[in-house]
């Protein structure tokens, strides 16, 4: 927090390196499950950024892209689709489709999706190695094999 203060008093509250510091203490936070004090870094310092640097740059889309993916870990998945979607959006535009961060922002949208039950959705970010499953699969797992009163069918047989 020492260095945030110092750089808020020499370079001003909205110099992109203010935003960085910002960045990394969210990180930390997110890392530590501190996860209002990440998010309120990650919004002032995605402020900063899109000031800065305008709501499409790569640096600015990292930060939404991270607090996205705070908000995927909190399950709160409404909050993290539009800065998901918006960050595959300009990745997309931006990078080549084997770009780590591109991918990556694609692994959050599928989990994003898969977590929700929109299995139509998750497919159009699905990469090699990712199963879901089609609507079929899924109600057929629902439905309990004949004369298993009560039971869910799993792999080998009732529990």
């Amino acid at each position: 927090m020492k260095a945030l203060a110092t750089r808020e008093k020499a370079l001003g509250p909205d110099d992109p390196t203010v935003a960085l510091t910002l960045t990394n203490l969210a990180v930390l936070h997110d890392a530590q499950d501190h996860y209002e004090q990440a998010e309120k870094l990650y919004l002032r310092a995605l402020a900063i950024r899109e000031k800065a640097n305008g709501p499409d740059h790569l640096e600015t889309i990292a930060v939404a892209n991270s607090l996205g993916e705070l908000y995927l870990a909190q399950r709160k998945y409404e909050k993290a689709e539009p800065y998901l979607q918006r960050a595959y959006a300009a990745r997309a535009k931006a990078l080549k489709p084997e770009d780590p961060d591109r991918k990556a922002t694609m692994r959050d949208l599928w989990t994003l999706y898969v977590s929700t039950g929109d299995y139509g959705r998750a497919e159009q970010y699905a990469q090699e190695g990712d199963v879901t499953m089609s609507e079929d699969q899924r109600r057929k797992l629902m439905i309990p094999p004949p004369g298993a009163k009560g039971t869910i069918a799993r792999g080998n047989g009732p529990i």
